[in-house]
């Protein structure tokens, strides 16, 4: 899933809550760009 960083500094506990029940990784991105990964502890995604 590719998030906004506004929309993840918005609603940063949503998504790391979706992140630690299991959910998808979630891409962070800056003017559509992949800036980063938010996963759970243990995966990377390259």
């Amino acid at each position: 899933m590719k998030v906004k960083i506004g929309e993840l500094k918005t609603h940063l506990s949503k998504y790391v809550q979706s992140v630690r029940d299991g959910g998808e990784p979630i891409e962070v991105c800056v003017r559509g760009k992949t800036v980063a990964y938010l996963t759970r502890k243990g995966e990377c995604r390259r």
